[in-house]
């Protein structure tokens, strides 16, 4: 047998291309006959990845004009300081609202009125607190005075001539309020209700 055969058979004898000169540079596996091949740069021009389609923009939050704050410019020193003012009732600033009235009866019929915390003069006066108007000529310009005080009301009648009824009751030196009290004055019945 020969020994170069038993070499070949076992895969450790001489290669059939042995001492041939290969016409190209590429490498070859030593436990293959196969070749290593780079790949070759692409023949065409790569394509740009498309752009993702424009996300609306979020609309715009307007906040409105600021407004113009007026502040007053501060008055000169005066050579009163030691002299009364008058304020009018009207620029006096009143307490919160305590409770209300509400007309049931009579020519003011469906009207509702204001009482605020302190005194209340309630008439037909331009100075009343509670101004009823003159629908109802048989009220007084100031008729009655409506107090609030720590949680408690009260009535007190401000003409002697011109009755104040509480519940049908007159009312001479001065009577205290409940909520749901019907308050006569006039020719008007009001009903009385706590805020």
């Amino acid at each position: 047998m020969d020994f170069h055969r038993i070499l070949d058979r076992l895969g450790l004898g001489r290669s059939r291309n042995r001492g041939v000169r290969r016409a190209s540079p590429r490498a070859r596996d030593s436990r293959s006959a196969t070749e290593f091949v780079r790949p070759a740069p692409p023949s065409y021009a790569p394509q740009p990845l498309a752009a993702p389609p424009p996300q609306p923009a979020p609309p715009l939050e307007v906040s409105p004009p600021p407004v113009p704050v007026h502040i007053p410019a501060p008055k000169p020193a005066s050579s009163d300081a030691g002299a009364t003012r008058i304020l009018s009732v009207g620029s006096i600033s009143r307490g919160a609202v305590a409770g209300v009235l509400i007309c049931v009866e009579g020519k003011l019929e469906g009207e509702i009125y204001s009482v605020r915390d302190g005194e209340n003069r309630l008439g037909r006066g331009a100075t009343a607190e509670i101004r009823v108007g003159d629908a109802d000529e048989t009220i007084s310009r100031e008729h009655a005075l409506i107090i609030h005080r720590d949680g408690a009301f009260g009535i007190k009648p401000l003409k002697t001539d011109n009755p104040t009824r509480v519940n049908g009751e007159p009312v001479e030196g001065g009577a205290s309020l409940s909520d749901g009290d019907r308050i006569t004055i006039g020719r008007s019945t009001f009903r009385f209700r706590v805020a």
